[in-house]
């Protein structure tokens, strides 16, 4: 099994609006970061929680506003953790997919950035539900 392979199959199935109609990078964050991120689901929120213990935030005593505000500071403020969670995606990519990453990265990063924001948020608001 070569590499490429192996990626695609480690990639969960998840259920994806039909991509015919959307434009290239919606169809690229749908089809390939979705599932991707879904994947590396676990490890992003145990990155997430050690770089807020690492800040001295004690994330859970937070209004929930304010838990939304240092999931959106951490994304976009925290180079350290957004390089990380970008490389944590950009491993799990194929050659041809990381190519076409790398001539869109900004556009790429900023929905990965969105994605990634609202992954957390749902997540820790379901905890403390």
């Amino acid at each position: 099994m070569t590499r490429n392979e192996l990626l695609l199959s480690l990639r969960p199935e998840i259920e994806i609006p039909n991509t015919e109609e959307m434009d290239e990078t919606a169809q690229f964050t749908n089809r390939i970061l979705r599932p991707i991120l879904k994947f590396q689901n676990e490890s992003i929120l145990v990155l997430f929680q050690t770089e807020v213990k690492a800040l001295g935030i004690n994330f859970d005593e937070l209004s929930r506003f304010k838990k939304q505000e240092v999931i959106r500071e951490m994304m976009k403020k925290n180079h350290h953790f957004r390089d990380v969670i970008l490389g944590m995606v950009m491993g799990m990519l194929t050659e041809e997919e990381l190519t076409w990453l790398l001539g869109n990265r900004r556009e790429i990063s900023r929905r990965l950035s969105e994605m990634v924001i609202e992954r957390i948020k749902s997540q820790t608001e379901e905890k403390n539900a």
